[in-house]
């Protein structure tokens, strides 16, 4: 298969230069475009080359090239940490800003003795246009209209006239290229010229012409130069492929708005072609989750204090019929990624063999859905998801596990209609007044589905503070089985800040491993008691957590008497201290808050004057402190899952002044909790943002921190 070579070692000095009419950009927009990283600047969520890339997967390109500059180079960086399925990605250098002749020429120990692609990596071509090149064969070029710029790229027309002009011999072949063309020559062209935006297949000859090309009048090898030359000296045409297509172009700083709202105007267009001009059938909203106490107890049978978010996936649905088979279709609004999977039951498969990245989800949710539902398979129906998010992915606060959630909801509403639906549950007529035990059920069936699909050995703690999660309260759940032990309604005088690491944690590859380790040791401790004593318990809660049980000092006493390793003892007391201790006083220290008012007429006393009776605010925000202390202590020294990040942030939250902080979720990156006055939070979440900013720098500019309510699961709308 052809590689392609992404030309992004320029300087980018037009990127660079700010100038007081520059709209204003995002933190992140600006960071890439200090450095004039112009293939990292984010449009949408998502760069020009993650979408290029993508583009270039889907038309058969599985090997890339990226030129870049020497040294610590802004757009490897930015590449390294992007998502990238089923691309080989390498990087080759360019030691000297000597022109794009000198790129290409980098790249010649990657790319070989094979034909291969050439584009720039501050343009967004289309995929048609890249299918052709693709497909044909020998050198060529292809050719852009210059209306077709201006119309689908949004491309302005004075700036198409500093672009080369390519002429076009009888025969087809390029005949010359006219760069920087005078007015004259502009004229010359006509209305509506070829242009050339550095869009190329070649075979290897190029190389040579390219290393013997002389310097321009700027000093730089120029690539049409080079080509050109090797068209006179070797008779081997170059053939123009003319495309009527717009490409995206970024140069400056005013281009970013500019692409962004091209970028919305494309998908939405492709989104009503694809579903028709009535409205949606119907919407829901799914939060995220914050596990406030209750580090990795979920799927050992323990306890954990929850909240759902208000940031969260936002679903518009559309459904049509079909002569052809059923199938979902779930198009990703904010970075323009769409996926297809037909309606029918295919059986199992490992996860391993499932699409990768994001794609692995609803992948999994169809594939057991059709399976487990009487109706799904078969049915004429296409359904349509839109997905809209705010919350920031593989941070913490389940970004993967609300998407599981509603592209589920999204594909049993859109087949089977509103409520009743038969499955491995029951859910009732209702819309979002759907019965507490139905979804209890629900959300252990989706903690399954998940696991397949993505290959986590977790529990259902995320899928039921998604699915139970109720608008100002914050929930104590116990599990396997799953129950809601406790609703406490969450303090209105507070809000939860939420801190991005920038560390990502995605559940995937060695953090999946790590996470899944974890998980083995509590089902190792449980063995381990049972092959000791002959008893049956299934796991850690039926051994600790029940008043019939031993007691953690029995317990303890009795593995270690029998050898059973110090990890799993102290593992054990991990999870006795937050099931037993930890959880339940966060829950009572959250109640006494709520019940007190706004508890913040009296100061909070310093850790060593913690007043150790009584019910006041002061009592109850020293109780909050010392649980997620103790949560936060052990998570770091039994569990091993902190980044030196989250410590960080943990302790600049309690030296600001948030009564209580802890890092939450799987770990080994994410995301810190703090708990925060209504009054003066934005405030502190920008003290905090700053002095995380500033000791790690590496991170400035990324997700922004958040601040969040006790959210709440919103429903189906459109299904009464």
């Amino acid at each position: 298969m052809i590689p392609a070579v992404i030309l992004a070692a320029g300087r980018g000095s037009r990127l660079r230069r700010a100038h007081p009419h520059d709209p204003e950009l995002t933190a992140e927009q600006a960071a890439a475009a200090q450095v004039g990283a112009k293939g990292a600047v984010p449009l949408l969520g998502r760069s020009i080359l993650e979408r290029q890339l993508e583009i270039l997967r889907r038309v058969g390109v599985r090997e890339v090239c990226v030129v870049v500059r020497p040294g610590n180079d802004p757009v490897q960086a930015h590449l390294a940490r992007a998502a990238l399925p089923g691309l080989e990605l390498r990087f080759a250098i360019q030691p000297q800003p000597d022109g794009s002749a000198g790129a290409v020429l980098a790249a010649e120990s990657v790319v070989g003795d094979r034909p291969f692609l050439v584009l720039n990596g501050d343009n967004l071509y289309p995929e048609a246009s890249l299918r052709r090149l693709v497909e044909a064969d020998g050198d060529v070029l292809m050719a852009f209209r210059a209306r077709a710029l201006a119309r689908e790229g949004g491309i302005d027309p004075d700036r198409i006239a500093a672009f080369a002009l390519v002429e076009v011999s009888g025969d087809g072949s390029l005949n010359a290229l006219h760069e920087k063309p005078s007015p004259e020559e502009v004229a010359r062209h006509g209305p509506d010229p070829l242009v050339s935006m550095n869009c190329w297949r070649f075979t290897p000859g190029i190389f040579r012409a390219c290393a013997r090309v002389a310097p321009s009048i700027r000093g730089e090898r120029e690539l049409p130069a080079a080509v050109l030359a090797r068209q006179r000296e070797t008779g081997i045409g170059v053939r123009v492929l003319v495309s009527e297509e717009g490409v995206l172009d970024l140069t400056c700083r005013a281009d970013i708005p500019r692409l962004e709202a091209r970028l919305e105007r494309r998908a939405r267009k492709r989104w009503e072609e694809s579903a028709g001009e009535s409205g949606p059938a119907f919407s829901l909203f799914v939060p995220g989750r914050i596990e406030l106490v209750g580090k990795h107890t979920d799927y050992a049978g323990g306890r954990s204090l929850v909240m759902a978010t208000e940031q969260g996936i936002s679903v518009r649905g559309w459904v049509r019929r079909t002569d052809g088979p059923g199938r979902l279709v779930v198009h990703d609004g904010d970075r323009g990624r769409r996926a297809s999977f037909p309606l029918a039951s295919l059986g199992p498969e490992p996860a391993e063999d499932l699409p990768v990245d994001w794609e692995r989800y609803p992948a999994g949710v169809v594939r057991r859905l059709v399976q487990d539902v009487p109706g799904l398979a078969g049915r004429p129906v296409a359904v349509e998801l839109e997905l809209t998010s705010t919350l920031p992915r593989d941070a913490g606060m389940s970004s993967s596990t609300a998407l599981v959630v509603a592209v589920a909801l999204g594909l049993l509403r859109g087949v089977l209609g509103p409520p009743p639906w038969s499955g491995p549950w029951s859910i009732e007529q209702g819309g979002d007044r759907w019965g507490g035990a139905d979804r209890l059920r629900l959300a252990e069936y989706l903690a399954v589905v998940e696991a397949g699909g993505a290959g986590t050995e977790g529990g259902s703690q995320d899928h039921a503070a998604i699915l139970l999660g109720q608008a100002g309260s914050a929930l104590q759940l116990s599990y396997r089985p799953l129950q809601v032990e406790e609703e406490i309604p969450f303090p209105d005088a507070w809000l939860v800040a939420v801190a991005i690491s920038g560390v990502r944690a995605p559940k995937a590859g060695r953090v999946r491993d790590r996470y899944n380790d974890l998980s083995r040791q509590t089902e190792l401790a449980a063995a381990r008691w049972r092959e000791v004593t002959g008893g049956g318990e299934p796991h850690l809660g039926a051994l600790l957590l029940t008043e019939s049980g031993p007691g953690i000092r029995a317990v303890e006493a009795r593995l270690t008497a029998a050898g059973v390793e110090p990890s799993l003892i102290r593992r054990l007391r991990h999870f006795h201290g937050e099931c037993a201790r930890i959880v339940p006083q966060a829950s009572r220290a959250l109640g006494i808050l709520a019940a007190a008012g706004d508890g913040r007429g009296e100061p909070f006393p310093p850790p060593s004057s913690f007043p150790s009776h009584g019910s006041s605010p002061s009592r109850a925000l020293a109780l909050l402190a010392r649980a997620a202390h103790r949560s936060q202590r052990m998570a770091e020294e039994v569990l091993g899952n902190q980044v030196p990040e989250t410590r960080y942030l943990v302790r600049s939250a309690r030296r600001l002044g948030a009564p209580a902080a802890s890092a939450f979720g799987a770990g080994f990156g994410g995301a810190v909790w703090a708990l925060v006055p209504r009054e003066g939070a934005r405030d502190f979440v920008e003290r905090w943002a700053a002095d995380y900013g500033a000791r790690y720098p590496e991170h400035r500019g990324g997700d922004p921190f958040l601040l969040t309510g006790a959210g709440g699961f919103a429903g189906i709308g459109g299904c009464e």
